[in-house]
């Protein structure tokens, strides 16, 4: 518990200095090599507690989304603002820096590649300005984000926030999404239901080079019901619930896949943010093509669209290999709940 503590307070600190340098940089540009030497100091910090903390989600088995959902709304709000300013923030910045503003003797200019353009002063301190606020931008983003972690550790340590391992989303189990976002289908074993809800939740091991499912499968499983996705700190996409039907053998096993709803919903707010940041930055004079919006957009929503579908292939398959199951019955079935 102790370090915990210890890292969440040393990753606020980090995040605090990171802030604090980051609204420096619209001061005085006479401020310029100390808030630039600020944000090199702090950039390795990203890797170390960023780095950390997702080492030890993984380790801990302690699933991201479920973490992430029960920060307080303010955080989140403040959050998705700091997400959408950095990434602005970000393409300015690059257009302002044609390269890293360098200083030898008296003579400054900025390193392209390693050609040197000549710059005044002026110049100059505004490059390390902009190189600065580029930086802490990033580091205000991924500091924070540690220390949040940290916190949701620690009250989930205290036992003053309780992970529900089981997903559960009635609406949607009542109300199918249509294929292929959701899959209704039957199975059959010979095993007993108390059987099945043993093995279901047995570890796995973790298969060589596995790029999706690696971890088993998480969730709570009865008799009756079970309620299963993907194990591991990755985000799960999709999960499974599954009713058992019939008291002889063999056992009949009434089964639904699905998309998740809020991983669904905030695909769908970055695909519809993604023009109206794309009309401020022309607006600012940051033309940037419609096609690279499209491209963004097609990979964002297409790539989560197709590990959404890897994701809930594995589970499937790993479903039915706890089970010894066999799909009997292809097509819509009626809703689970």
């Amino acid at each position: 518990m102790g370090v915990i503590v210890g890292f969440t307070v040393v990753a606020s600190i980090a995040t605090t200095i990171a802030s604090v340098t980051h609204l420096a940089t619209y001061g005085p540009e006479d401020w310029g090599p100390t808030l630039s030497t600020v944000a090199l100091a702090l950039f390795p910090g990203v890797f170390v507690l960023f780095g950390t903390a997702l080492i030890v989600l993984s380790l801990a088995r302690v699933p991201l989304w479920p973490l992430l959902s029960k920060v307080p709304r303010p955080v989140i709000v403040a959050g998705a603002v700091a997400i959408g300013y950095i990434a602005v923030d970000f393409v300015v910045m690059i257009k302002l820096l044609p390269g890293q503003p360098e200083q030898d003797g008296a003579v400054y200019y900025f390193n392209e590649h390693g050609l040197r353009v000549p710059i005044d002063a002026h110049h100059y301190l505004q490059g390390l300005m902009h190189s600065a606020r580029l930086f802490t931008g990033h580091e205000v983003w991924f500091l924070g984000l540690a220390a949040v972690i940290g916190y949701q550790l620690f009250r989930v340590r205290s036992g003053g926030l309780p992970i529900e391992v089981a997903p559960r989303d009635a609406a949607l189990e009542l109300h199918p999404l249509p294929p292929p976002l959701s899959r209704s289908l039957t199975l059959q074993t010979m095993l007993s239901p108390e059987q099945c809800s043993i093995r279901l939740l047995q570890p796995t091991q973790r298969p060589a080079l596995a790029l999706v499912g690696g971890y088993g499968m998480r969730g709570e499983a009865t008799p009756s019901e079970f309620r299963l996705e993907l194990g591991g700190a990755q985000s799960s996409l999709v999960y499974a619930v599954g009713r058992f039907e019939g008291a002889g053998r063999p056992t009949v096993v009434r089964l639904l896949m699905t998309f998740k709803r809020w991983p669904l919903i905030l695909v769908a707010i970055t695909a519809l943010l993604m023009p109206v940041w794309w009309l401020i930055l022309n607006a600012v004079g940051i033309p940037f093509a419609w096609q690279g919006v499209l491209f963004v957009v097609a990979i964002g929503v297409g790539g989560n669209f197709i590990f959404g579908l890897a994701q809930m292939r594995s589970l499937l398959m790993q479903i039915k290999r706890a089970m010894d199951a066999e799909e009997v019955m292809m097509g819509t079935a009626p809703p689970i709940a």
